[in-house]
């Protein structure tokens, strides 16, 4: 049989290493030096996206995407989208770096996100939550 998800725990994607997460960090928290990485950006696009840091900010969450445009009321079409690993480790694919990197640097618990490749073992782990959940 083929392993299908053969990523080492270790070798797991980290968000804070994502540079685009980092440097919109470190813009929104001020720390921001002269980079060359926003010297391509067109300074309205990085408007907007103050604009979008400053409202998860004061709203505390992200908004689901059917409550930001009503066409996408299914899951979180064009939004974040996330695997699970054999651990239930969450792995960011793509979608919605933006709006992952605000969650990121605001420390938000919790983030509407569309599921993609779900490790069977993963299954399993969210079953017994549940269980436990339901007993405990």
């Amino acid at each position: 049989m083929v392993e299908l998800w053969s990523v080492p725990d270790d070798e797991l994607y980290n968000l804070t290493e994502d540079p685009l997460v980092a440097a919109f960090c470190e813009r929104w928290n001020g720390e921001q030096e002269n980079t060359s990485f926003f010297d391509d950006y067109q300074e309205h696009r990085l408007t907007r996206l103050d604009s979008l840091f400053e409202s998860v900010k004061v709203s505390g969450r992200l908004s689901f995407q059917s409550e930001l445009n009503p066409w996408w009321w299914f899951r979180e079409y064009d939004g974040i989208r996330i695997n699970f690993g054999p651990e239930g480790q969450m792995v960011h694919v793509d979608g919605g770096r933006h709006r992952l990197a605000a969650a990121v640097c605001l420390g938000l618990e919790f983030i509407p996100a569309m599921p993609g490749i779900v490790h069977v073992n993963s299954l399993e782990l969210y079953r017994r939550y549940k269980v436990n959940k339901k007993s405990g």
